[in-house]
């Protein structure tokens, strides 16, 4: 096994898809000479657990009273890891094969490389069509964050900057991606496919926001964008952090903010007719950009949705030091004599990397 690498997979009652995540990740280790495997398990109620450790991975087991997320699963791992160098995956991400070996290569040339990406395919559930949400780039890109599906950060570089946040429930790679190159850390994009995100919940089908909805309201993570957004301005890049990631949500803001302001002008006549102006303007340049009338009013509903998520978060809006969350999770480790119980079967699902740039516009 290769002991400078540590893959930590976060998970919370994904039994249906941990075993296809962890043969990806077993499969693509090879080229490296192996890693060590831990699962950061967010007190799963179902048979997560039980899978990974019958597929030789190790368990750390967050307990049910903590404050979950997948930011906790990372900090913890990053604590209990082995490796100077972690692949952090989520359960419903599987890495492809060929990502490790080029990427621990950029880490061994660059001691000032903290973190590595690659290109990650997104898939809707139930399909093998892949599709692209990201910018890409044809050579080796310095980037300011990296999308969490599927990251391959330095350890060093993560304690450094106080690792992650545990207690953020969204957008915890962009926090901690502002914090490593604002402490002069770089993180790159390198121009090869890296893994496919099985669970896509972008592409603005009806099904896609419903589920992503009721996955946001079931997992309590529904405000989590605010709390994030507080801990950016506490702690001083907060305008940096929203012009990085929430430039379409204020874009739309100032819009709406515009058309109530004609509204609002005292002649009546004069402020229906700028108002209905400023609307008009806005909806055909939203429409140009997503390409047609159904994904435009998509697009509006997931932007209500969004400030409705924002408003909700404003309640739970506190700062607790990262230092506070408890790091004692219980660690369960393989009853496996020998090597991983799988059957050498790829865990792509047929899944192909998917080369082609296109990237969703934005406005």
């Amino acid at each position: 096994m290769n002991s400078n690498v540590s893959i930590v997979i976060v998970a919370r009652n994904e039994e249906a898809k941990i075993a296809e995540c962890l043969k990806a990740a077993y499969e693509a280790a090879v080229e490296i000479g192996g890693a060590e495997m831990i699962v950061a398990d967010s007190a799963s109620t179902d048979k997560t657990a039980e899978i990974a450790l019958e597929m030789d991975a190790k368990v750390l087991r967050l307990k049910a009273d903590w404050e979950l997320s997948a930011s906790a699963g990372r900090h913890l791992g990053t604590h209990y890891a082995k490796g100077e160098f972690i692949l952090f995956i989520d359960a419903d991400t599987l890495v492809y094969e060929g990502f490790l070996a080029p990427a621990l290569a950029a880490f061994q040339s660059n001691e000032k490389l903290a973190g590595v990406c690659g290109f990650l395919d997104d898939s809707t559930e139930g399909t093998d069509e892949l599709l692209s949400f990201e910018e890409r780039f044809d050579v080796v890109t310095d980037i300011k964050w990296m999308r969490g599906g599927c990251c391959f950060y330095r350890r060093k570089a993560i304690l450094e900057v106080g690792s992650f946040n545990p207690y953020l429930l969204a957008e915890e790679e962009a926090d901690i991606g502002l914090r490593l190159t604002r402490a002069n850390w770089k993180l790159q994009m390198l121009p090869l496919p890296m893994a496919v995100h099985t669970r896509c919940t972008e592409d603005l089908s009806g099904k896609s926001i419903f589920t992503h909805l009721s996955r946001s309201l079931f997992s309590g993570r529904f405000g989590g964008t605010t709390r994030t957004v507080g801990y950016a301005f506490k702690n001083g890049y907060g305008f940096e952090f929203c012009k990085l990631r929430m430039p379409t949500a204020i874009s739309f803001a100032v819009w709406l903010a515009l058309i109530l302001g004609t509204l609002l002008i005292p002649k009546s006549s004069v402020s229906r007719i700028a108002a209905f102006y400023v609307f008009f303007l806005g909806f055909v340049i939203i429409r140009i950009k997503k390409g047609s009338v159904k994904k435009t009013l998509f697009f509006f509903f997931t932007k209500m949705l969004y400030y409705l998520n924002f408003i909700i978060g404003i309640p739970k809006l506190k700062f607790t030091p990262t230092r506070n969350y408890p790091l004692d999770a219980e660690i369960l480790e393989s009853r496996n004599d020998g090597k991983p119980q799988f059957d050498g079967t790829s865990g792509l699902s047929g899944f192909q990397p998917n080369l082609v740039n296109q990237p969703i516009s934005s406005i």
